[in-house]
C-alpha cells in the first residue's frame, strides 16, 4: 500500500530521488545511513528557508552556510562542548523560546527553575535576534 503524505514535507528523504542519494559522508562511514537521511530531508526542506531561522541542536553548524543559507538570520542553541559552536547555551527540551514581545529568550521554560542557573542554562535573558 502507498504511503500518502499529508504535507510536502511529510515525505519519504529518498523518494522520488534519481541516482545515488547524495551525503557529505563515503558510503561507508559509521554515520552515513543516519546523514544521508537528514541531508535529503534538510534539501526538501531547503526551498522553505527564508527570515529567521533558528537551529536546536547545532552542533558544529555544519549546515548553516549551506541548507539553512537562505535564511536572513541564524540563531544556534546547544549545550556548550568542546563540539559545538552555539550562539545561545540551552538544553534542547528546555531551551531558547518565544516572548510575547519578540525576543527570543534561553533558559528554563517552566517557572520553578526560573532565575537558577542549571547546568547549560542561562539565566533567563533575552537574545536580540528578531
Amino acid at each position: 500500500m502507498p504511503r500518502v503524505p499529508t504535507h510536502p514535507l511529510a515525505e519519504y528523504p529518498l523518494d522520488n530521488l534519481r541516482g545515488k542519494p547524495e551525503c557529505s559522508l563515503p558510503s561507508w562511514h559509521r554515520a552515513y545511513l543516519h546523514t544521508v537521511m537528514l541531508e535529503n530531508s534538510l534539501r526538501q526542506c531547503e526551498p522553505f528557508v527564508e527570515g529567521s531561522l533558528l537551529d536546536i541542536g547545532c552542533g558544529q553548524r555544519p549546515y548553516e552556510k549551506t541548507f539553512f543559507a537562505r535564511a536572513k538570520k541564524y540563531l544556534g542553541t546547544d549545550y556548550l562542548s568542546d563540539r559545538s559552536r552555539p550562539d545561545v547555551v540551552c538544553s534542547a527540551n528546555r531551551g531558547a523560546y518565544h516572548r510575547s514581545d519578540g525576543a527570543i529568550v534561553s533558559g528554563p521554560t517552566d517557572r520553578s527553575r526560573r532565575g537558577r542557573r542549571g547546568a547549560g542554562f542561562a539565566s533567563g535573558r533575552p537574545v536580540s535576534f528578531l
